[in-house]
């Protein structure tokens, strides 16, 4: 984590609020309480917040509001501690290891020394964080993954068939739920936490 924020310029209008290098919730609740501090301020020319596992970026206005001075607004801010937030939300979402929705399990498997069951238990007795969502539609960026079962996301091993609509995406420390749908509507929101 960082000893300040970093400000960095992102093309002339918008402003990327950077905490740290790293997923970490403490770093996400410094995310979290930027966004909801800069939420109440209402600063004329703001347009949008996008908050992310490590920054903010806001989007504003360049006729309407100067780069520097957003960054000294924003240093006035107190935006320290835990961001104020309604209690967590727990969101249950099913998933199947079977075939052919399996795919990832067994090359799991051979990589860590685990059995495939082990794999299971370990990944439906996660408490996954929801630190983002976006850039496609229904993806829902995770942390929380068990160490134990973290490994270098890599390439993949060949052609794969078209994903299901349910299929969780491996990356490295965070998961995606990819191509779920059913969640936009109720979909959860960063801070909240999910559970496979």
């Amino acid at each position: 984590m960082l000893s300040k924020p970093r400000y960095l310029p992102a093309g002339e209008s918008a402003l990327v609020v950077e905490f740290g290098a790293t997923i970490d919730p403490r770093i996400h609740d410094c995310v979290l309480a930027l966004d909801a501090a800069v939420q109440h301020a209402n600063f004329e020319g703001v347009t949008e917040t996008v908050p992310t596992y490590r920054s903010l970026m806001i989007h504003f206005d360049p006729r309407r509001l100067a780069a520097e001075t957003l960054i000294t607004e924003l240093a006035r801010l107190d935006a320290t501690g835990k961001p104020a937030r309604t209690p967590p939300q727990r969101w249950h979402i099913p998933a199947c290891y079977d075939s052919p929705h399996d795919e990832d399990i067994a090359e799991a498997a051979a990589f860590l020394g685990l059995p495939r069951a082990q794999i299971i238990d370990l990944h439906q007795g996660a408490r996954y964080r929801v630190y983002m969502y976006g850039f496609a539609p229904g993806y829902i960026f995770l942390g929380g993954f068990r160490q134990n079962l973290r490994s270098r996301a890599g390439p993949c091993p060949g052609p794969r068939r078209r994903p299901d609509p349910c299929d969780r995406g491996r990356a490295g420390a965070d998961r995606q739920l990819r191509h779920a749908d059913r969640l936009v509507r109720d979909r959860p929101h960063a801070g909240q936490s999910v559970r496979s």
